[in-house]
């Protein structure tokens, strides 16, 4: 898989191009959300938050939470990396959450729709896309009360 321009900061891909971008420095931060931690991605040039979601049950809404928010501080000023080990499946929903929130109105399945246009290669699995929805309708309500 090619590491694929988002929008602004933003940018997806998967292990091989977090390997690639931890070594050459085309963007300024890494988020892998892998559920493993690629052993070439210690002692990176570039700083890498390891934030691991299982590709199915088993995540929690706080590791959403803790994804959409390093993610929304780091591409304020840095080229940022979204990437899990294939590409396919958590990082793109990951990012379609992300640009979800920076609309008026956040609609999720709109935004995964807008990234596997980008991604013709998505493959989100139900099971942590119901898990994504339910955290990210929290995350809004949390959102909503601090307002």
């Amino acid at each position: 898989m090619t590491m694929i321009h988002v929008k602004d900061n933003l940018y997806q891909g998967d292990r091989e191009d977090a390997i690639r971008v931890s070594r050459s420095k085309e963007v300024d931060a890494i988020v892998y959300v892998g559920q493993e931690f690629p052993i070439e991605l210690i002692g990176s040039q570039i700083p890498v938050v390891h934030l691991p979601f299982k590709d199915g049950e088993g995540n929690l809404d706080l590791q959403f939470h803790l994804a959409i928010a390093n993610i929304q501080y780091l591409t304020l000023d840095d080229r940022t990396l979204v990437a899990c080990r294939g590409g396919i499946s958590r990082s793109p929903l990951i990012v379609a959450m992300v640009l979800a929130l920076d609309q008026e109105f956040p609609d999720l399945q709109l935004q995964i729709q807008k990234v596997k246009e980008k991604i013709s290669q998505t493959q989100i699995n139900q099971t942590l896309l119901k898990t994504a929805e339910k955290a990210f309708q929290v995350y809004l309500e949390k959102v909503q009360l601090t307002e």
